[in-house]
């Protein structure tokens, strides 16, 4: 009984999870675009596609707020498939790494990301100091990154 009452809630959250693609569509930034194939692709075609469209994207977003935030030194921008994070600010190689599936996002929430990454620059931890950077930059910050774990791409 406790394990149904613990694991059933998640169970059907899973089951309620709508992917970002068909065999024919797929979100790209937001926008449900036709694709056709795209779902049929093996894991590792999608992800090098996705790879390289939001590495198109998100650098020179990264370029914009390192600007805007007061960053000095600017940082490498990678993208890779990650499972359990949305976005990587590494101080020792001074990368920011973003996942793969950012791509499926609206443009507005794919920012938010590289904001709260570019925040870590200033303060390495989620206190309140570095979401009064975080909602600096993005006042809306809440609303969006609600829509990343709601999976909301639009």
């Amino acid at each position: 009984q406790d394990s149904i009452n613990k694991f059933f809630p998640k169970m059907l959250k899973k089951m309620a999870y709508e992917p970002p693609y068909t065999t024919d569509e797929v979100y790209l930034f937001g926008v449900k675009t036709s694709y056709p194939g795209f779902g049929a692709l093996p894991e590792k075609e999608r992800a090098k596609i996705l790879k390289a469209k939001l590495l198109e994207f998100v650098t020179p977003k990264v370029r914009e707020y390192e600007s805007q935030m007061g960053v000095k030194k600017p940082y490498r921008v990678r993208v890779r498939s990650m499972e359990s994070r949305y976005g990587v600010n590494s101080q020792r190689t001074h990368a920011l790494t973003f996942t793969t599936a950012l791509a499926h996002y609206a443009p507005e929430t794919i920012i938010s990301v590289v904001v709260h990454e570019l925040a870590h620059d200033f303060v390495f931890n989620h206190s309140d100091s570095f979401y009064q950077i975080v909602y600096r930059f993005c006042p809306n910050y809440d609303l969006l990154h609600a829509k990343l774990r709601k999976h909301h791409y639009e």
